[in-house]
C-alpha cells in the first residue's frame, strides 16, 4: 500500500513537470542529479517506465561508478546498444576532446534521440555506426517493439525463449546492418578502443562468437551486460578461450565458476 502510494505521488509529481516544462511530445529536459552522470542534460519521458532513473541518476549506478573510475582521457570507447545515450554522453566527458565514442546502434530511432542529448551537452567527438553487433552476415531482422526492447530477432531477455515471444510485440520489422566486433575492429574508419560497452538485448551470444581477432591482437577492456541464460554460457566461455577474467559489476565479486556469470560482468584482459 505504501509502495503504491510513493508510486502515485512520484507519477503526480512527473506529471506536473511535464505539464510545466514538456514539449508537445510530453519529453522534458532535466540534468542528471546524481552520481557519475551528474550534470548532463537529457530529454527523457519521465511518464515512461524506465526513464525516472536517468533523472535522478540511479540508473545502473554501481556499474557506471566503476566504469568512471577505468575510463581516460583520450581513449576510444566502442557504445554498443545506446537507447537514449545515457552512457554515450557519458563515455563522451570522461574521454574528453582528445577521446572519442563510437556508438554501434540498429535503432534509428535511438540514433536520433542520443544525437539530440549530444547536441543539448556540446559534445562533438560521438562517430555513429548504424549496425547492430552480433554475427557478420551483412544484414539481418529487427525487432522494433514498444512493450519489449527492440532487439535481433530471435534474441530474447529473460530465462526462457518462449515465455519472451508469448510477451513480445513486433510493431514493425526491418532490415539492417549487421557486422561482428571482428569486422569493426578490421574496418581502417573505425578507432580501435580501449574499452567496449556490450548492452545489445540479448544478442551477446552471436557477438562473442565472433571476437577471435579482436580478443587476441587488440584485447580492449569489456564491459558485458547479458541478458539470457545462453548469453551468461557465452560469456564465461569467452572469458575460458581468451583468458579473461571477469568481476560482477552487480555483485562486487569475481566470477569464478560458470554459474557466477550472469548480470553486468566487467571483462578484464589477464
Amino acid at each position: 500500500m505504501l509502495h503504491k502510494l510513493k508510486q502515485n505521488l512520484k507519477q503526480g509529481v512527473f506529471s506536473s513537470i511535464t505539464k510545466v516544462l514538456g514539449d508537445e511530445s510530453g519529453y522534458v529536459v532535466l540534468p542528471t542529479m546524481s552520481g557519475p552522470a551528474r550534470g548532463l542534460r537529457f530529454r527523457l519521458n519521465l511518464k515512461e517506465f524506465g526513464e525516472p532513473p536517468y533523472f535522478y541518476g540511479t540508473y545502473e549506478r554501481s556499474e557506471a561508478q566503476a566504469i568512471s573510475r577505468i575510463c581516460q582521457p583520450g581513449w576510444v570507447i566502442w557504445d554498443c546498444g545506446i537507447y537514449l545515450g545515457y552512457y554515450t554522453n557519458l563515455f563522451s566527458r570522461l574521454v574528453g576532446p582528445e577521446g572519442c565514442v563510437v556508438a554501434f546502434e540498429p535503432d534509428y530511432r535511438n540514433i536520433e534521440r542520443t544525437k539530440a542529448n549530444l547536441a543539448l551537452n556540446q559534445f562533438s567527438n560521438v562517430k555513429f555506426v548504424h549496425a547492430a553487433i552480433g554475427a557478420p552476415v551483412g544484414e539481418i531482422d529487427f525487432v522494433i517493439s514498444h512493450n519489449t526492447n527492440s532487439h535481433i530477432r530471435g534474441a530474447y531477455i529473460g530465462t526462457d525463449y518462449s515465455d519472451y515471444t508469448t510477451r513480445e510485440r513486433a510493431d514493425e520489422l526491418v532490415r539492417v546492418r549487421c557486422i561482428s566486433l571482428d569486422e569493426a575492429y578490421e574496418n581502417c574508419e573505425i578507432p580501435r578502443p580501449k574499452l567496449i560497452k556490450i548492452d545489445i538485448e540479448g544478442a551477446e551470444l552471436s557477438a562473442l562468437q565472433h571476437v577471435a581477432r579482436i580478443a587476441t591482437q587488440l584485447r580492449p577492456i569489456i564491459v558485458l551486460e547479458l541478458h539470457n541464460p545462453e548469453c551468461d554460457a557465452a560469456a564465461w566461455q569467452f572469458s575460458q578461450d581468451y583468458k579473461y577474467s571477469m568481476q560482477s559489476l552487480d555483485r562486487g565479486e569475481m566470477v569464478r565458476r560458470r554459474s557466477d556469470a550472469g548480470g553486468t560482468l566487467l571483462c578484464l584482459p589477464k
